[in-house]
């Protein structure tokens, strides 16, 4: 996803005619080897144009190492991009998210293709959350939309609540932490885990 150091900033994301929060979740599938790269972008025009620049560091070695072998950008790269649109900014992300790391799988650009992670910001919809209740009882979810069904909220309020605030944040009493994120987790002041008595599985 194209975000410095993995982070979108709310005022850069443009609205459309209705009003809703734009990006672009799209594929480049290099004709001569049949190969897939995927990614997710609210700047579209600003992200092309870095991938034809082969001067520009794109998105990790392999793609590079593509496009350097393949550099007839215009002929050799077909371009497809997936519009995304969402009333709120953590829906959006929430969505590029699902989005290009579901990519990355269909198209298994990570193992078999020039990916060089699992996509999104490292920290998807699909990573493990545990939720501590008011009651501190603790529930651990396989995604944020997971919890968000359980809880009645939105998978990007969920996304939003693990991820604000150096990786934990309460809301309505709760504290939500993704604890597949090993980033994280080190940024958790070591208070953390003896105050709320988690045992991690």
């Amino acid at each position: 996803m194209s975000a410095k150091n993995g982070k979108i900033k709310a005022n850069n994301i443009k609205k459309n005619d209705q009003g809703l929060y734009t990006a672009v979740v799209y594929f480049y599938k290099c004709k001569s080897t049949g190969l897939y790269y995927c990614g997710a972008t609210i700047d579209e025009s600003s992200r092309r144009s870095s991938f034809k620049n082969l001067n520009y560091s794109y998105g990790g070695k392999k793609i590079d190492e593509a496009r350097k072998l393949y550099p007839d950008i215009d002929n050799e790269w077909e371009y497809n991009p997936i519009p995304v649109m969402s009333s709120t900014v953590d829906d959006l992300i929430w969505e590029m998210d699902y989005l290009e790391r579901y990519l990355i799988s269909y198209y298994d650009s990570f193992n078999n293709g020039y990916n060089s992670n699992m996509g999104g910001l490292g920290r998807g919809g699909r990573s493990k959350i545990l939720v501590v209740e008011k009651n501190g009882n603790q529930r651990i979810f396989n995604s944020c939309e997971e919890a968000a069904r359980i809880y009645t909220m939105s998978p990007g309020n969920v996304y939003h609540y693990c991820y604000k605030d150096n990786g934990h944040r309460k809301k309505n009493g709760m504290i939500f932490l993704p604890i597949d994120d090993s980033t994280t987790m080190s940024a958790l002041p070591s208070s953390f885990f003896s105050t709320y008595n988690i045992t991690l599985p």
